[in-house]
């Protein structure tokens, strides 16, 4: 005969059951929402102030952004952790020989055009200019929603709460990978460090730390085993906007802990592009 507490029991596992499920599917849901977002942007303009792992330290970051996609034009200017202004970079497909524009701020004090992967734009970086404004992160997300089953995602994504976050109310989702690891890569001919990131979803700089053998991001030996992680991160952790679905906040872990942490202070989708936005003479600029 099935008593009171049996029946309360099985209330109590099945409401629980059924809550998990929710905030599983859920943090799928948003997930779907903020690669749409990404994907449907023409323009972002952004503040960011972000930390990532370099030797082993955490690096300070801090850039004013303005980005159009197709095709894709970006400015940014950079403050040092004093609110000092540093440089101040321009890139715009097509252009100056597809080199980013850079006023320094200091040696040698005049404009100096760089390609995008020269060690002076990726010195103390995860990745380069071609990943700035979300787009990287919406493919990262986009791959891990497509390769993986309902039953994958359901151990792999989850829905935390609903909080504030600087007075912007927020979906926090959960990415977890509890299988991370390592796998093991041989570089066929011709192949790049940035081909084989590109390829796996992780950032170029993570390639570089985690294995003794790449000296920098241009190490391309045919033949030569590398590890690479699984997935971008074994935990990633998101506050999405609960109006436009982009993350305000990213903290990603890895094996060793903290490797990346990017907050916005301000996001504005599709701002007014203007035949001054990208230009160098732009008097607002200082180039």
């Amino acid at each position: 005969m099935i008593n009171r507490f049996t029946i309360l029991l099985f209330s109590y596992l099945t409401l629980s059951c059924t809550n998990s499920i929710f905030a599983q599917n859920q943090g799928v849901k948003y997930l779907q929402n903020m690669v749409k977002s990404i994907q449907e942007m023409e323009s972002f303009a952004g503040v960011m102030i972000g930390k990532e792992r370099v030797d082993g330290e955490l690096k300070f970051s801090h850039s004013d952004m303005i980005i159009s996609f197709h095709p894709r034009q970006l400015y940014a200017q950079s403050f040092n952790e004093n609110g000092e202004k540093g440089p101040e970079i321009l890139y715009r497909t097509g252009q100056n020989d597809n080199k980013v524009l850079v006023s320094p701020d200091g040696f040698p004090y005049v404009n100096v055009s760089l390609s995008p992967f020269s060690m002076f734009m990726r010195k103390g970086r995860h990745n380069t200019i071609h990943e700035a404004g979300g787009t990287y992160l919406g493919q990262v997300i986009h791959t891990m929603l497509t390769q993986n089953d309902s039953s994958r995602l359901a151990e792999t994504v989850r829905y935390d709460s609903l909080i504030e976050f600087n007075g912007h109310a927020c979906y926090k989702v959960i990415v977890e990978n509890n299988e991370y690891d390592y796998v093991i890569h041989t570089l066929k001919k011709d192949e790049t460090i940035r081909d084989v990131a590109m390829m796996w979803n992780v950032s170029e700089y993570k390639l570089v730390e985690c294995n003794d053998n790449v000296d920098d991001f241009d190490d391309a030996e045919p033949g030569k085993t590398i590890r690479i992680p699984n997935s971008y991160a074994k935990q990633t952790v998101l506050y999405l906007d609960v109006n436009h679905f982009m993350p305000w906040l990213m903290i990603n872990y890895d094996d060793k802990g903290l490797y990346s942490e990017y907050e916005y202070t301000s996001i504005t989708l599709n701002p007014t592009i203007t035949d001054q936005t990208f230009n160098p003479d732009n008097p607002a600029y200082g180039f």
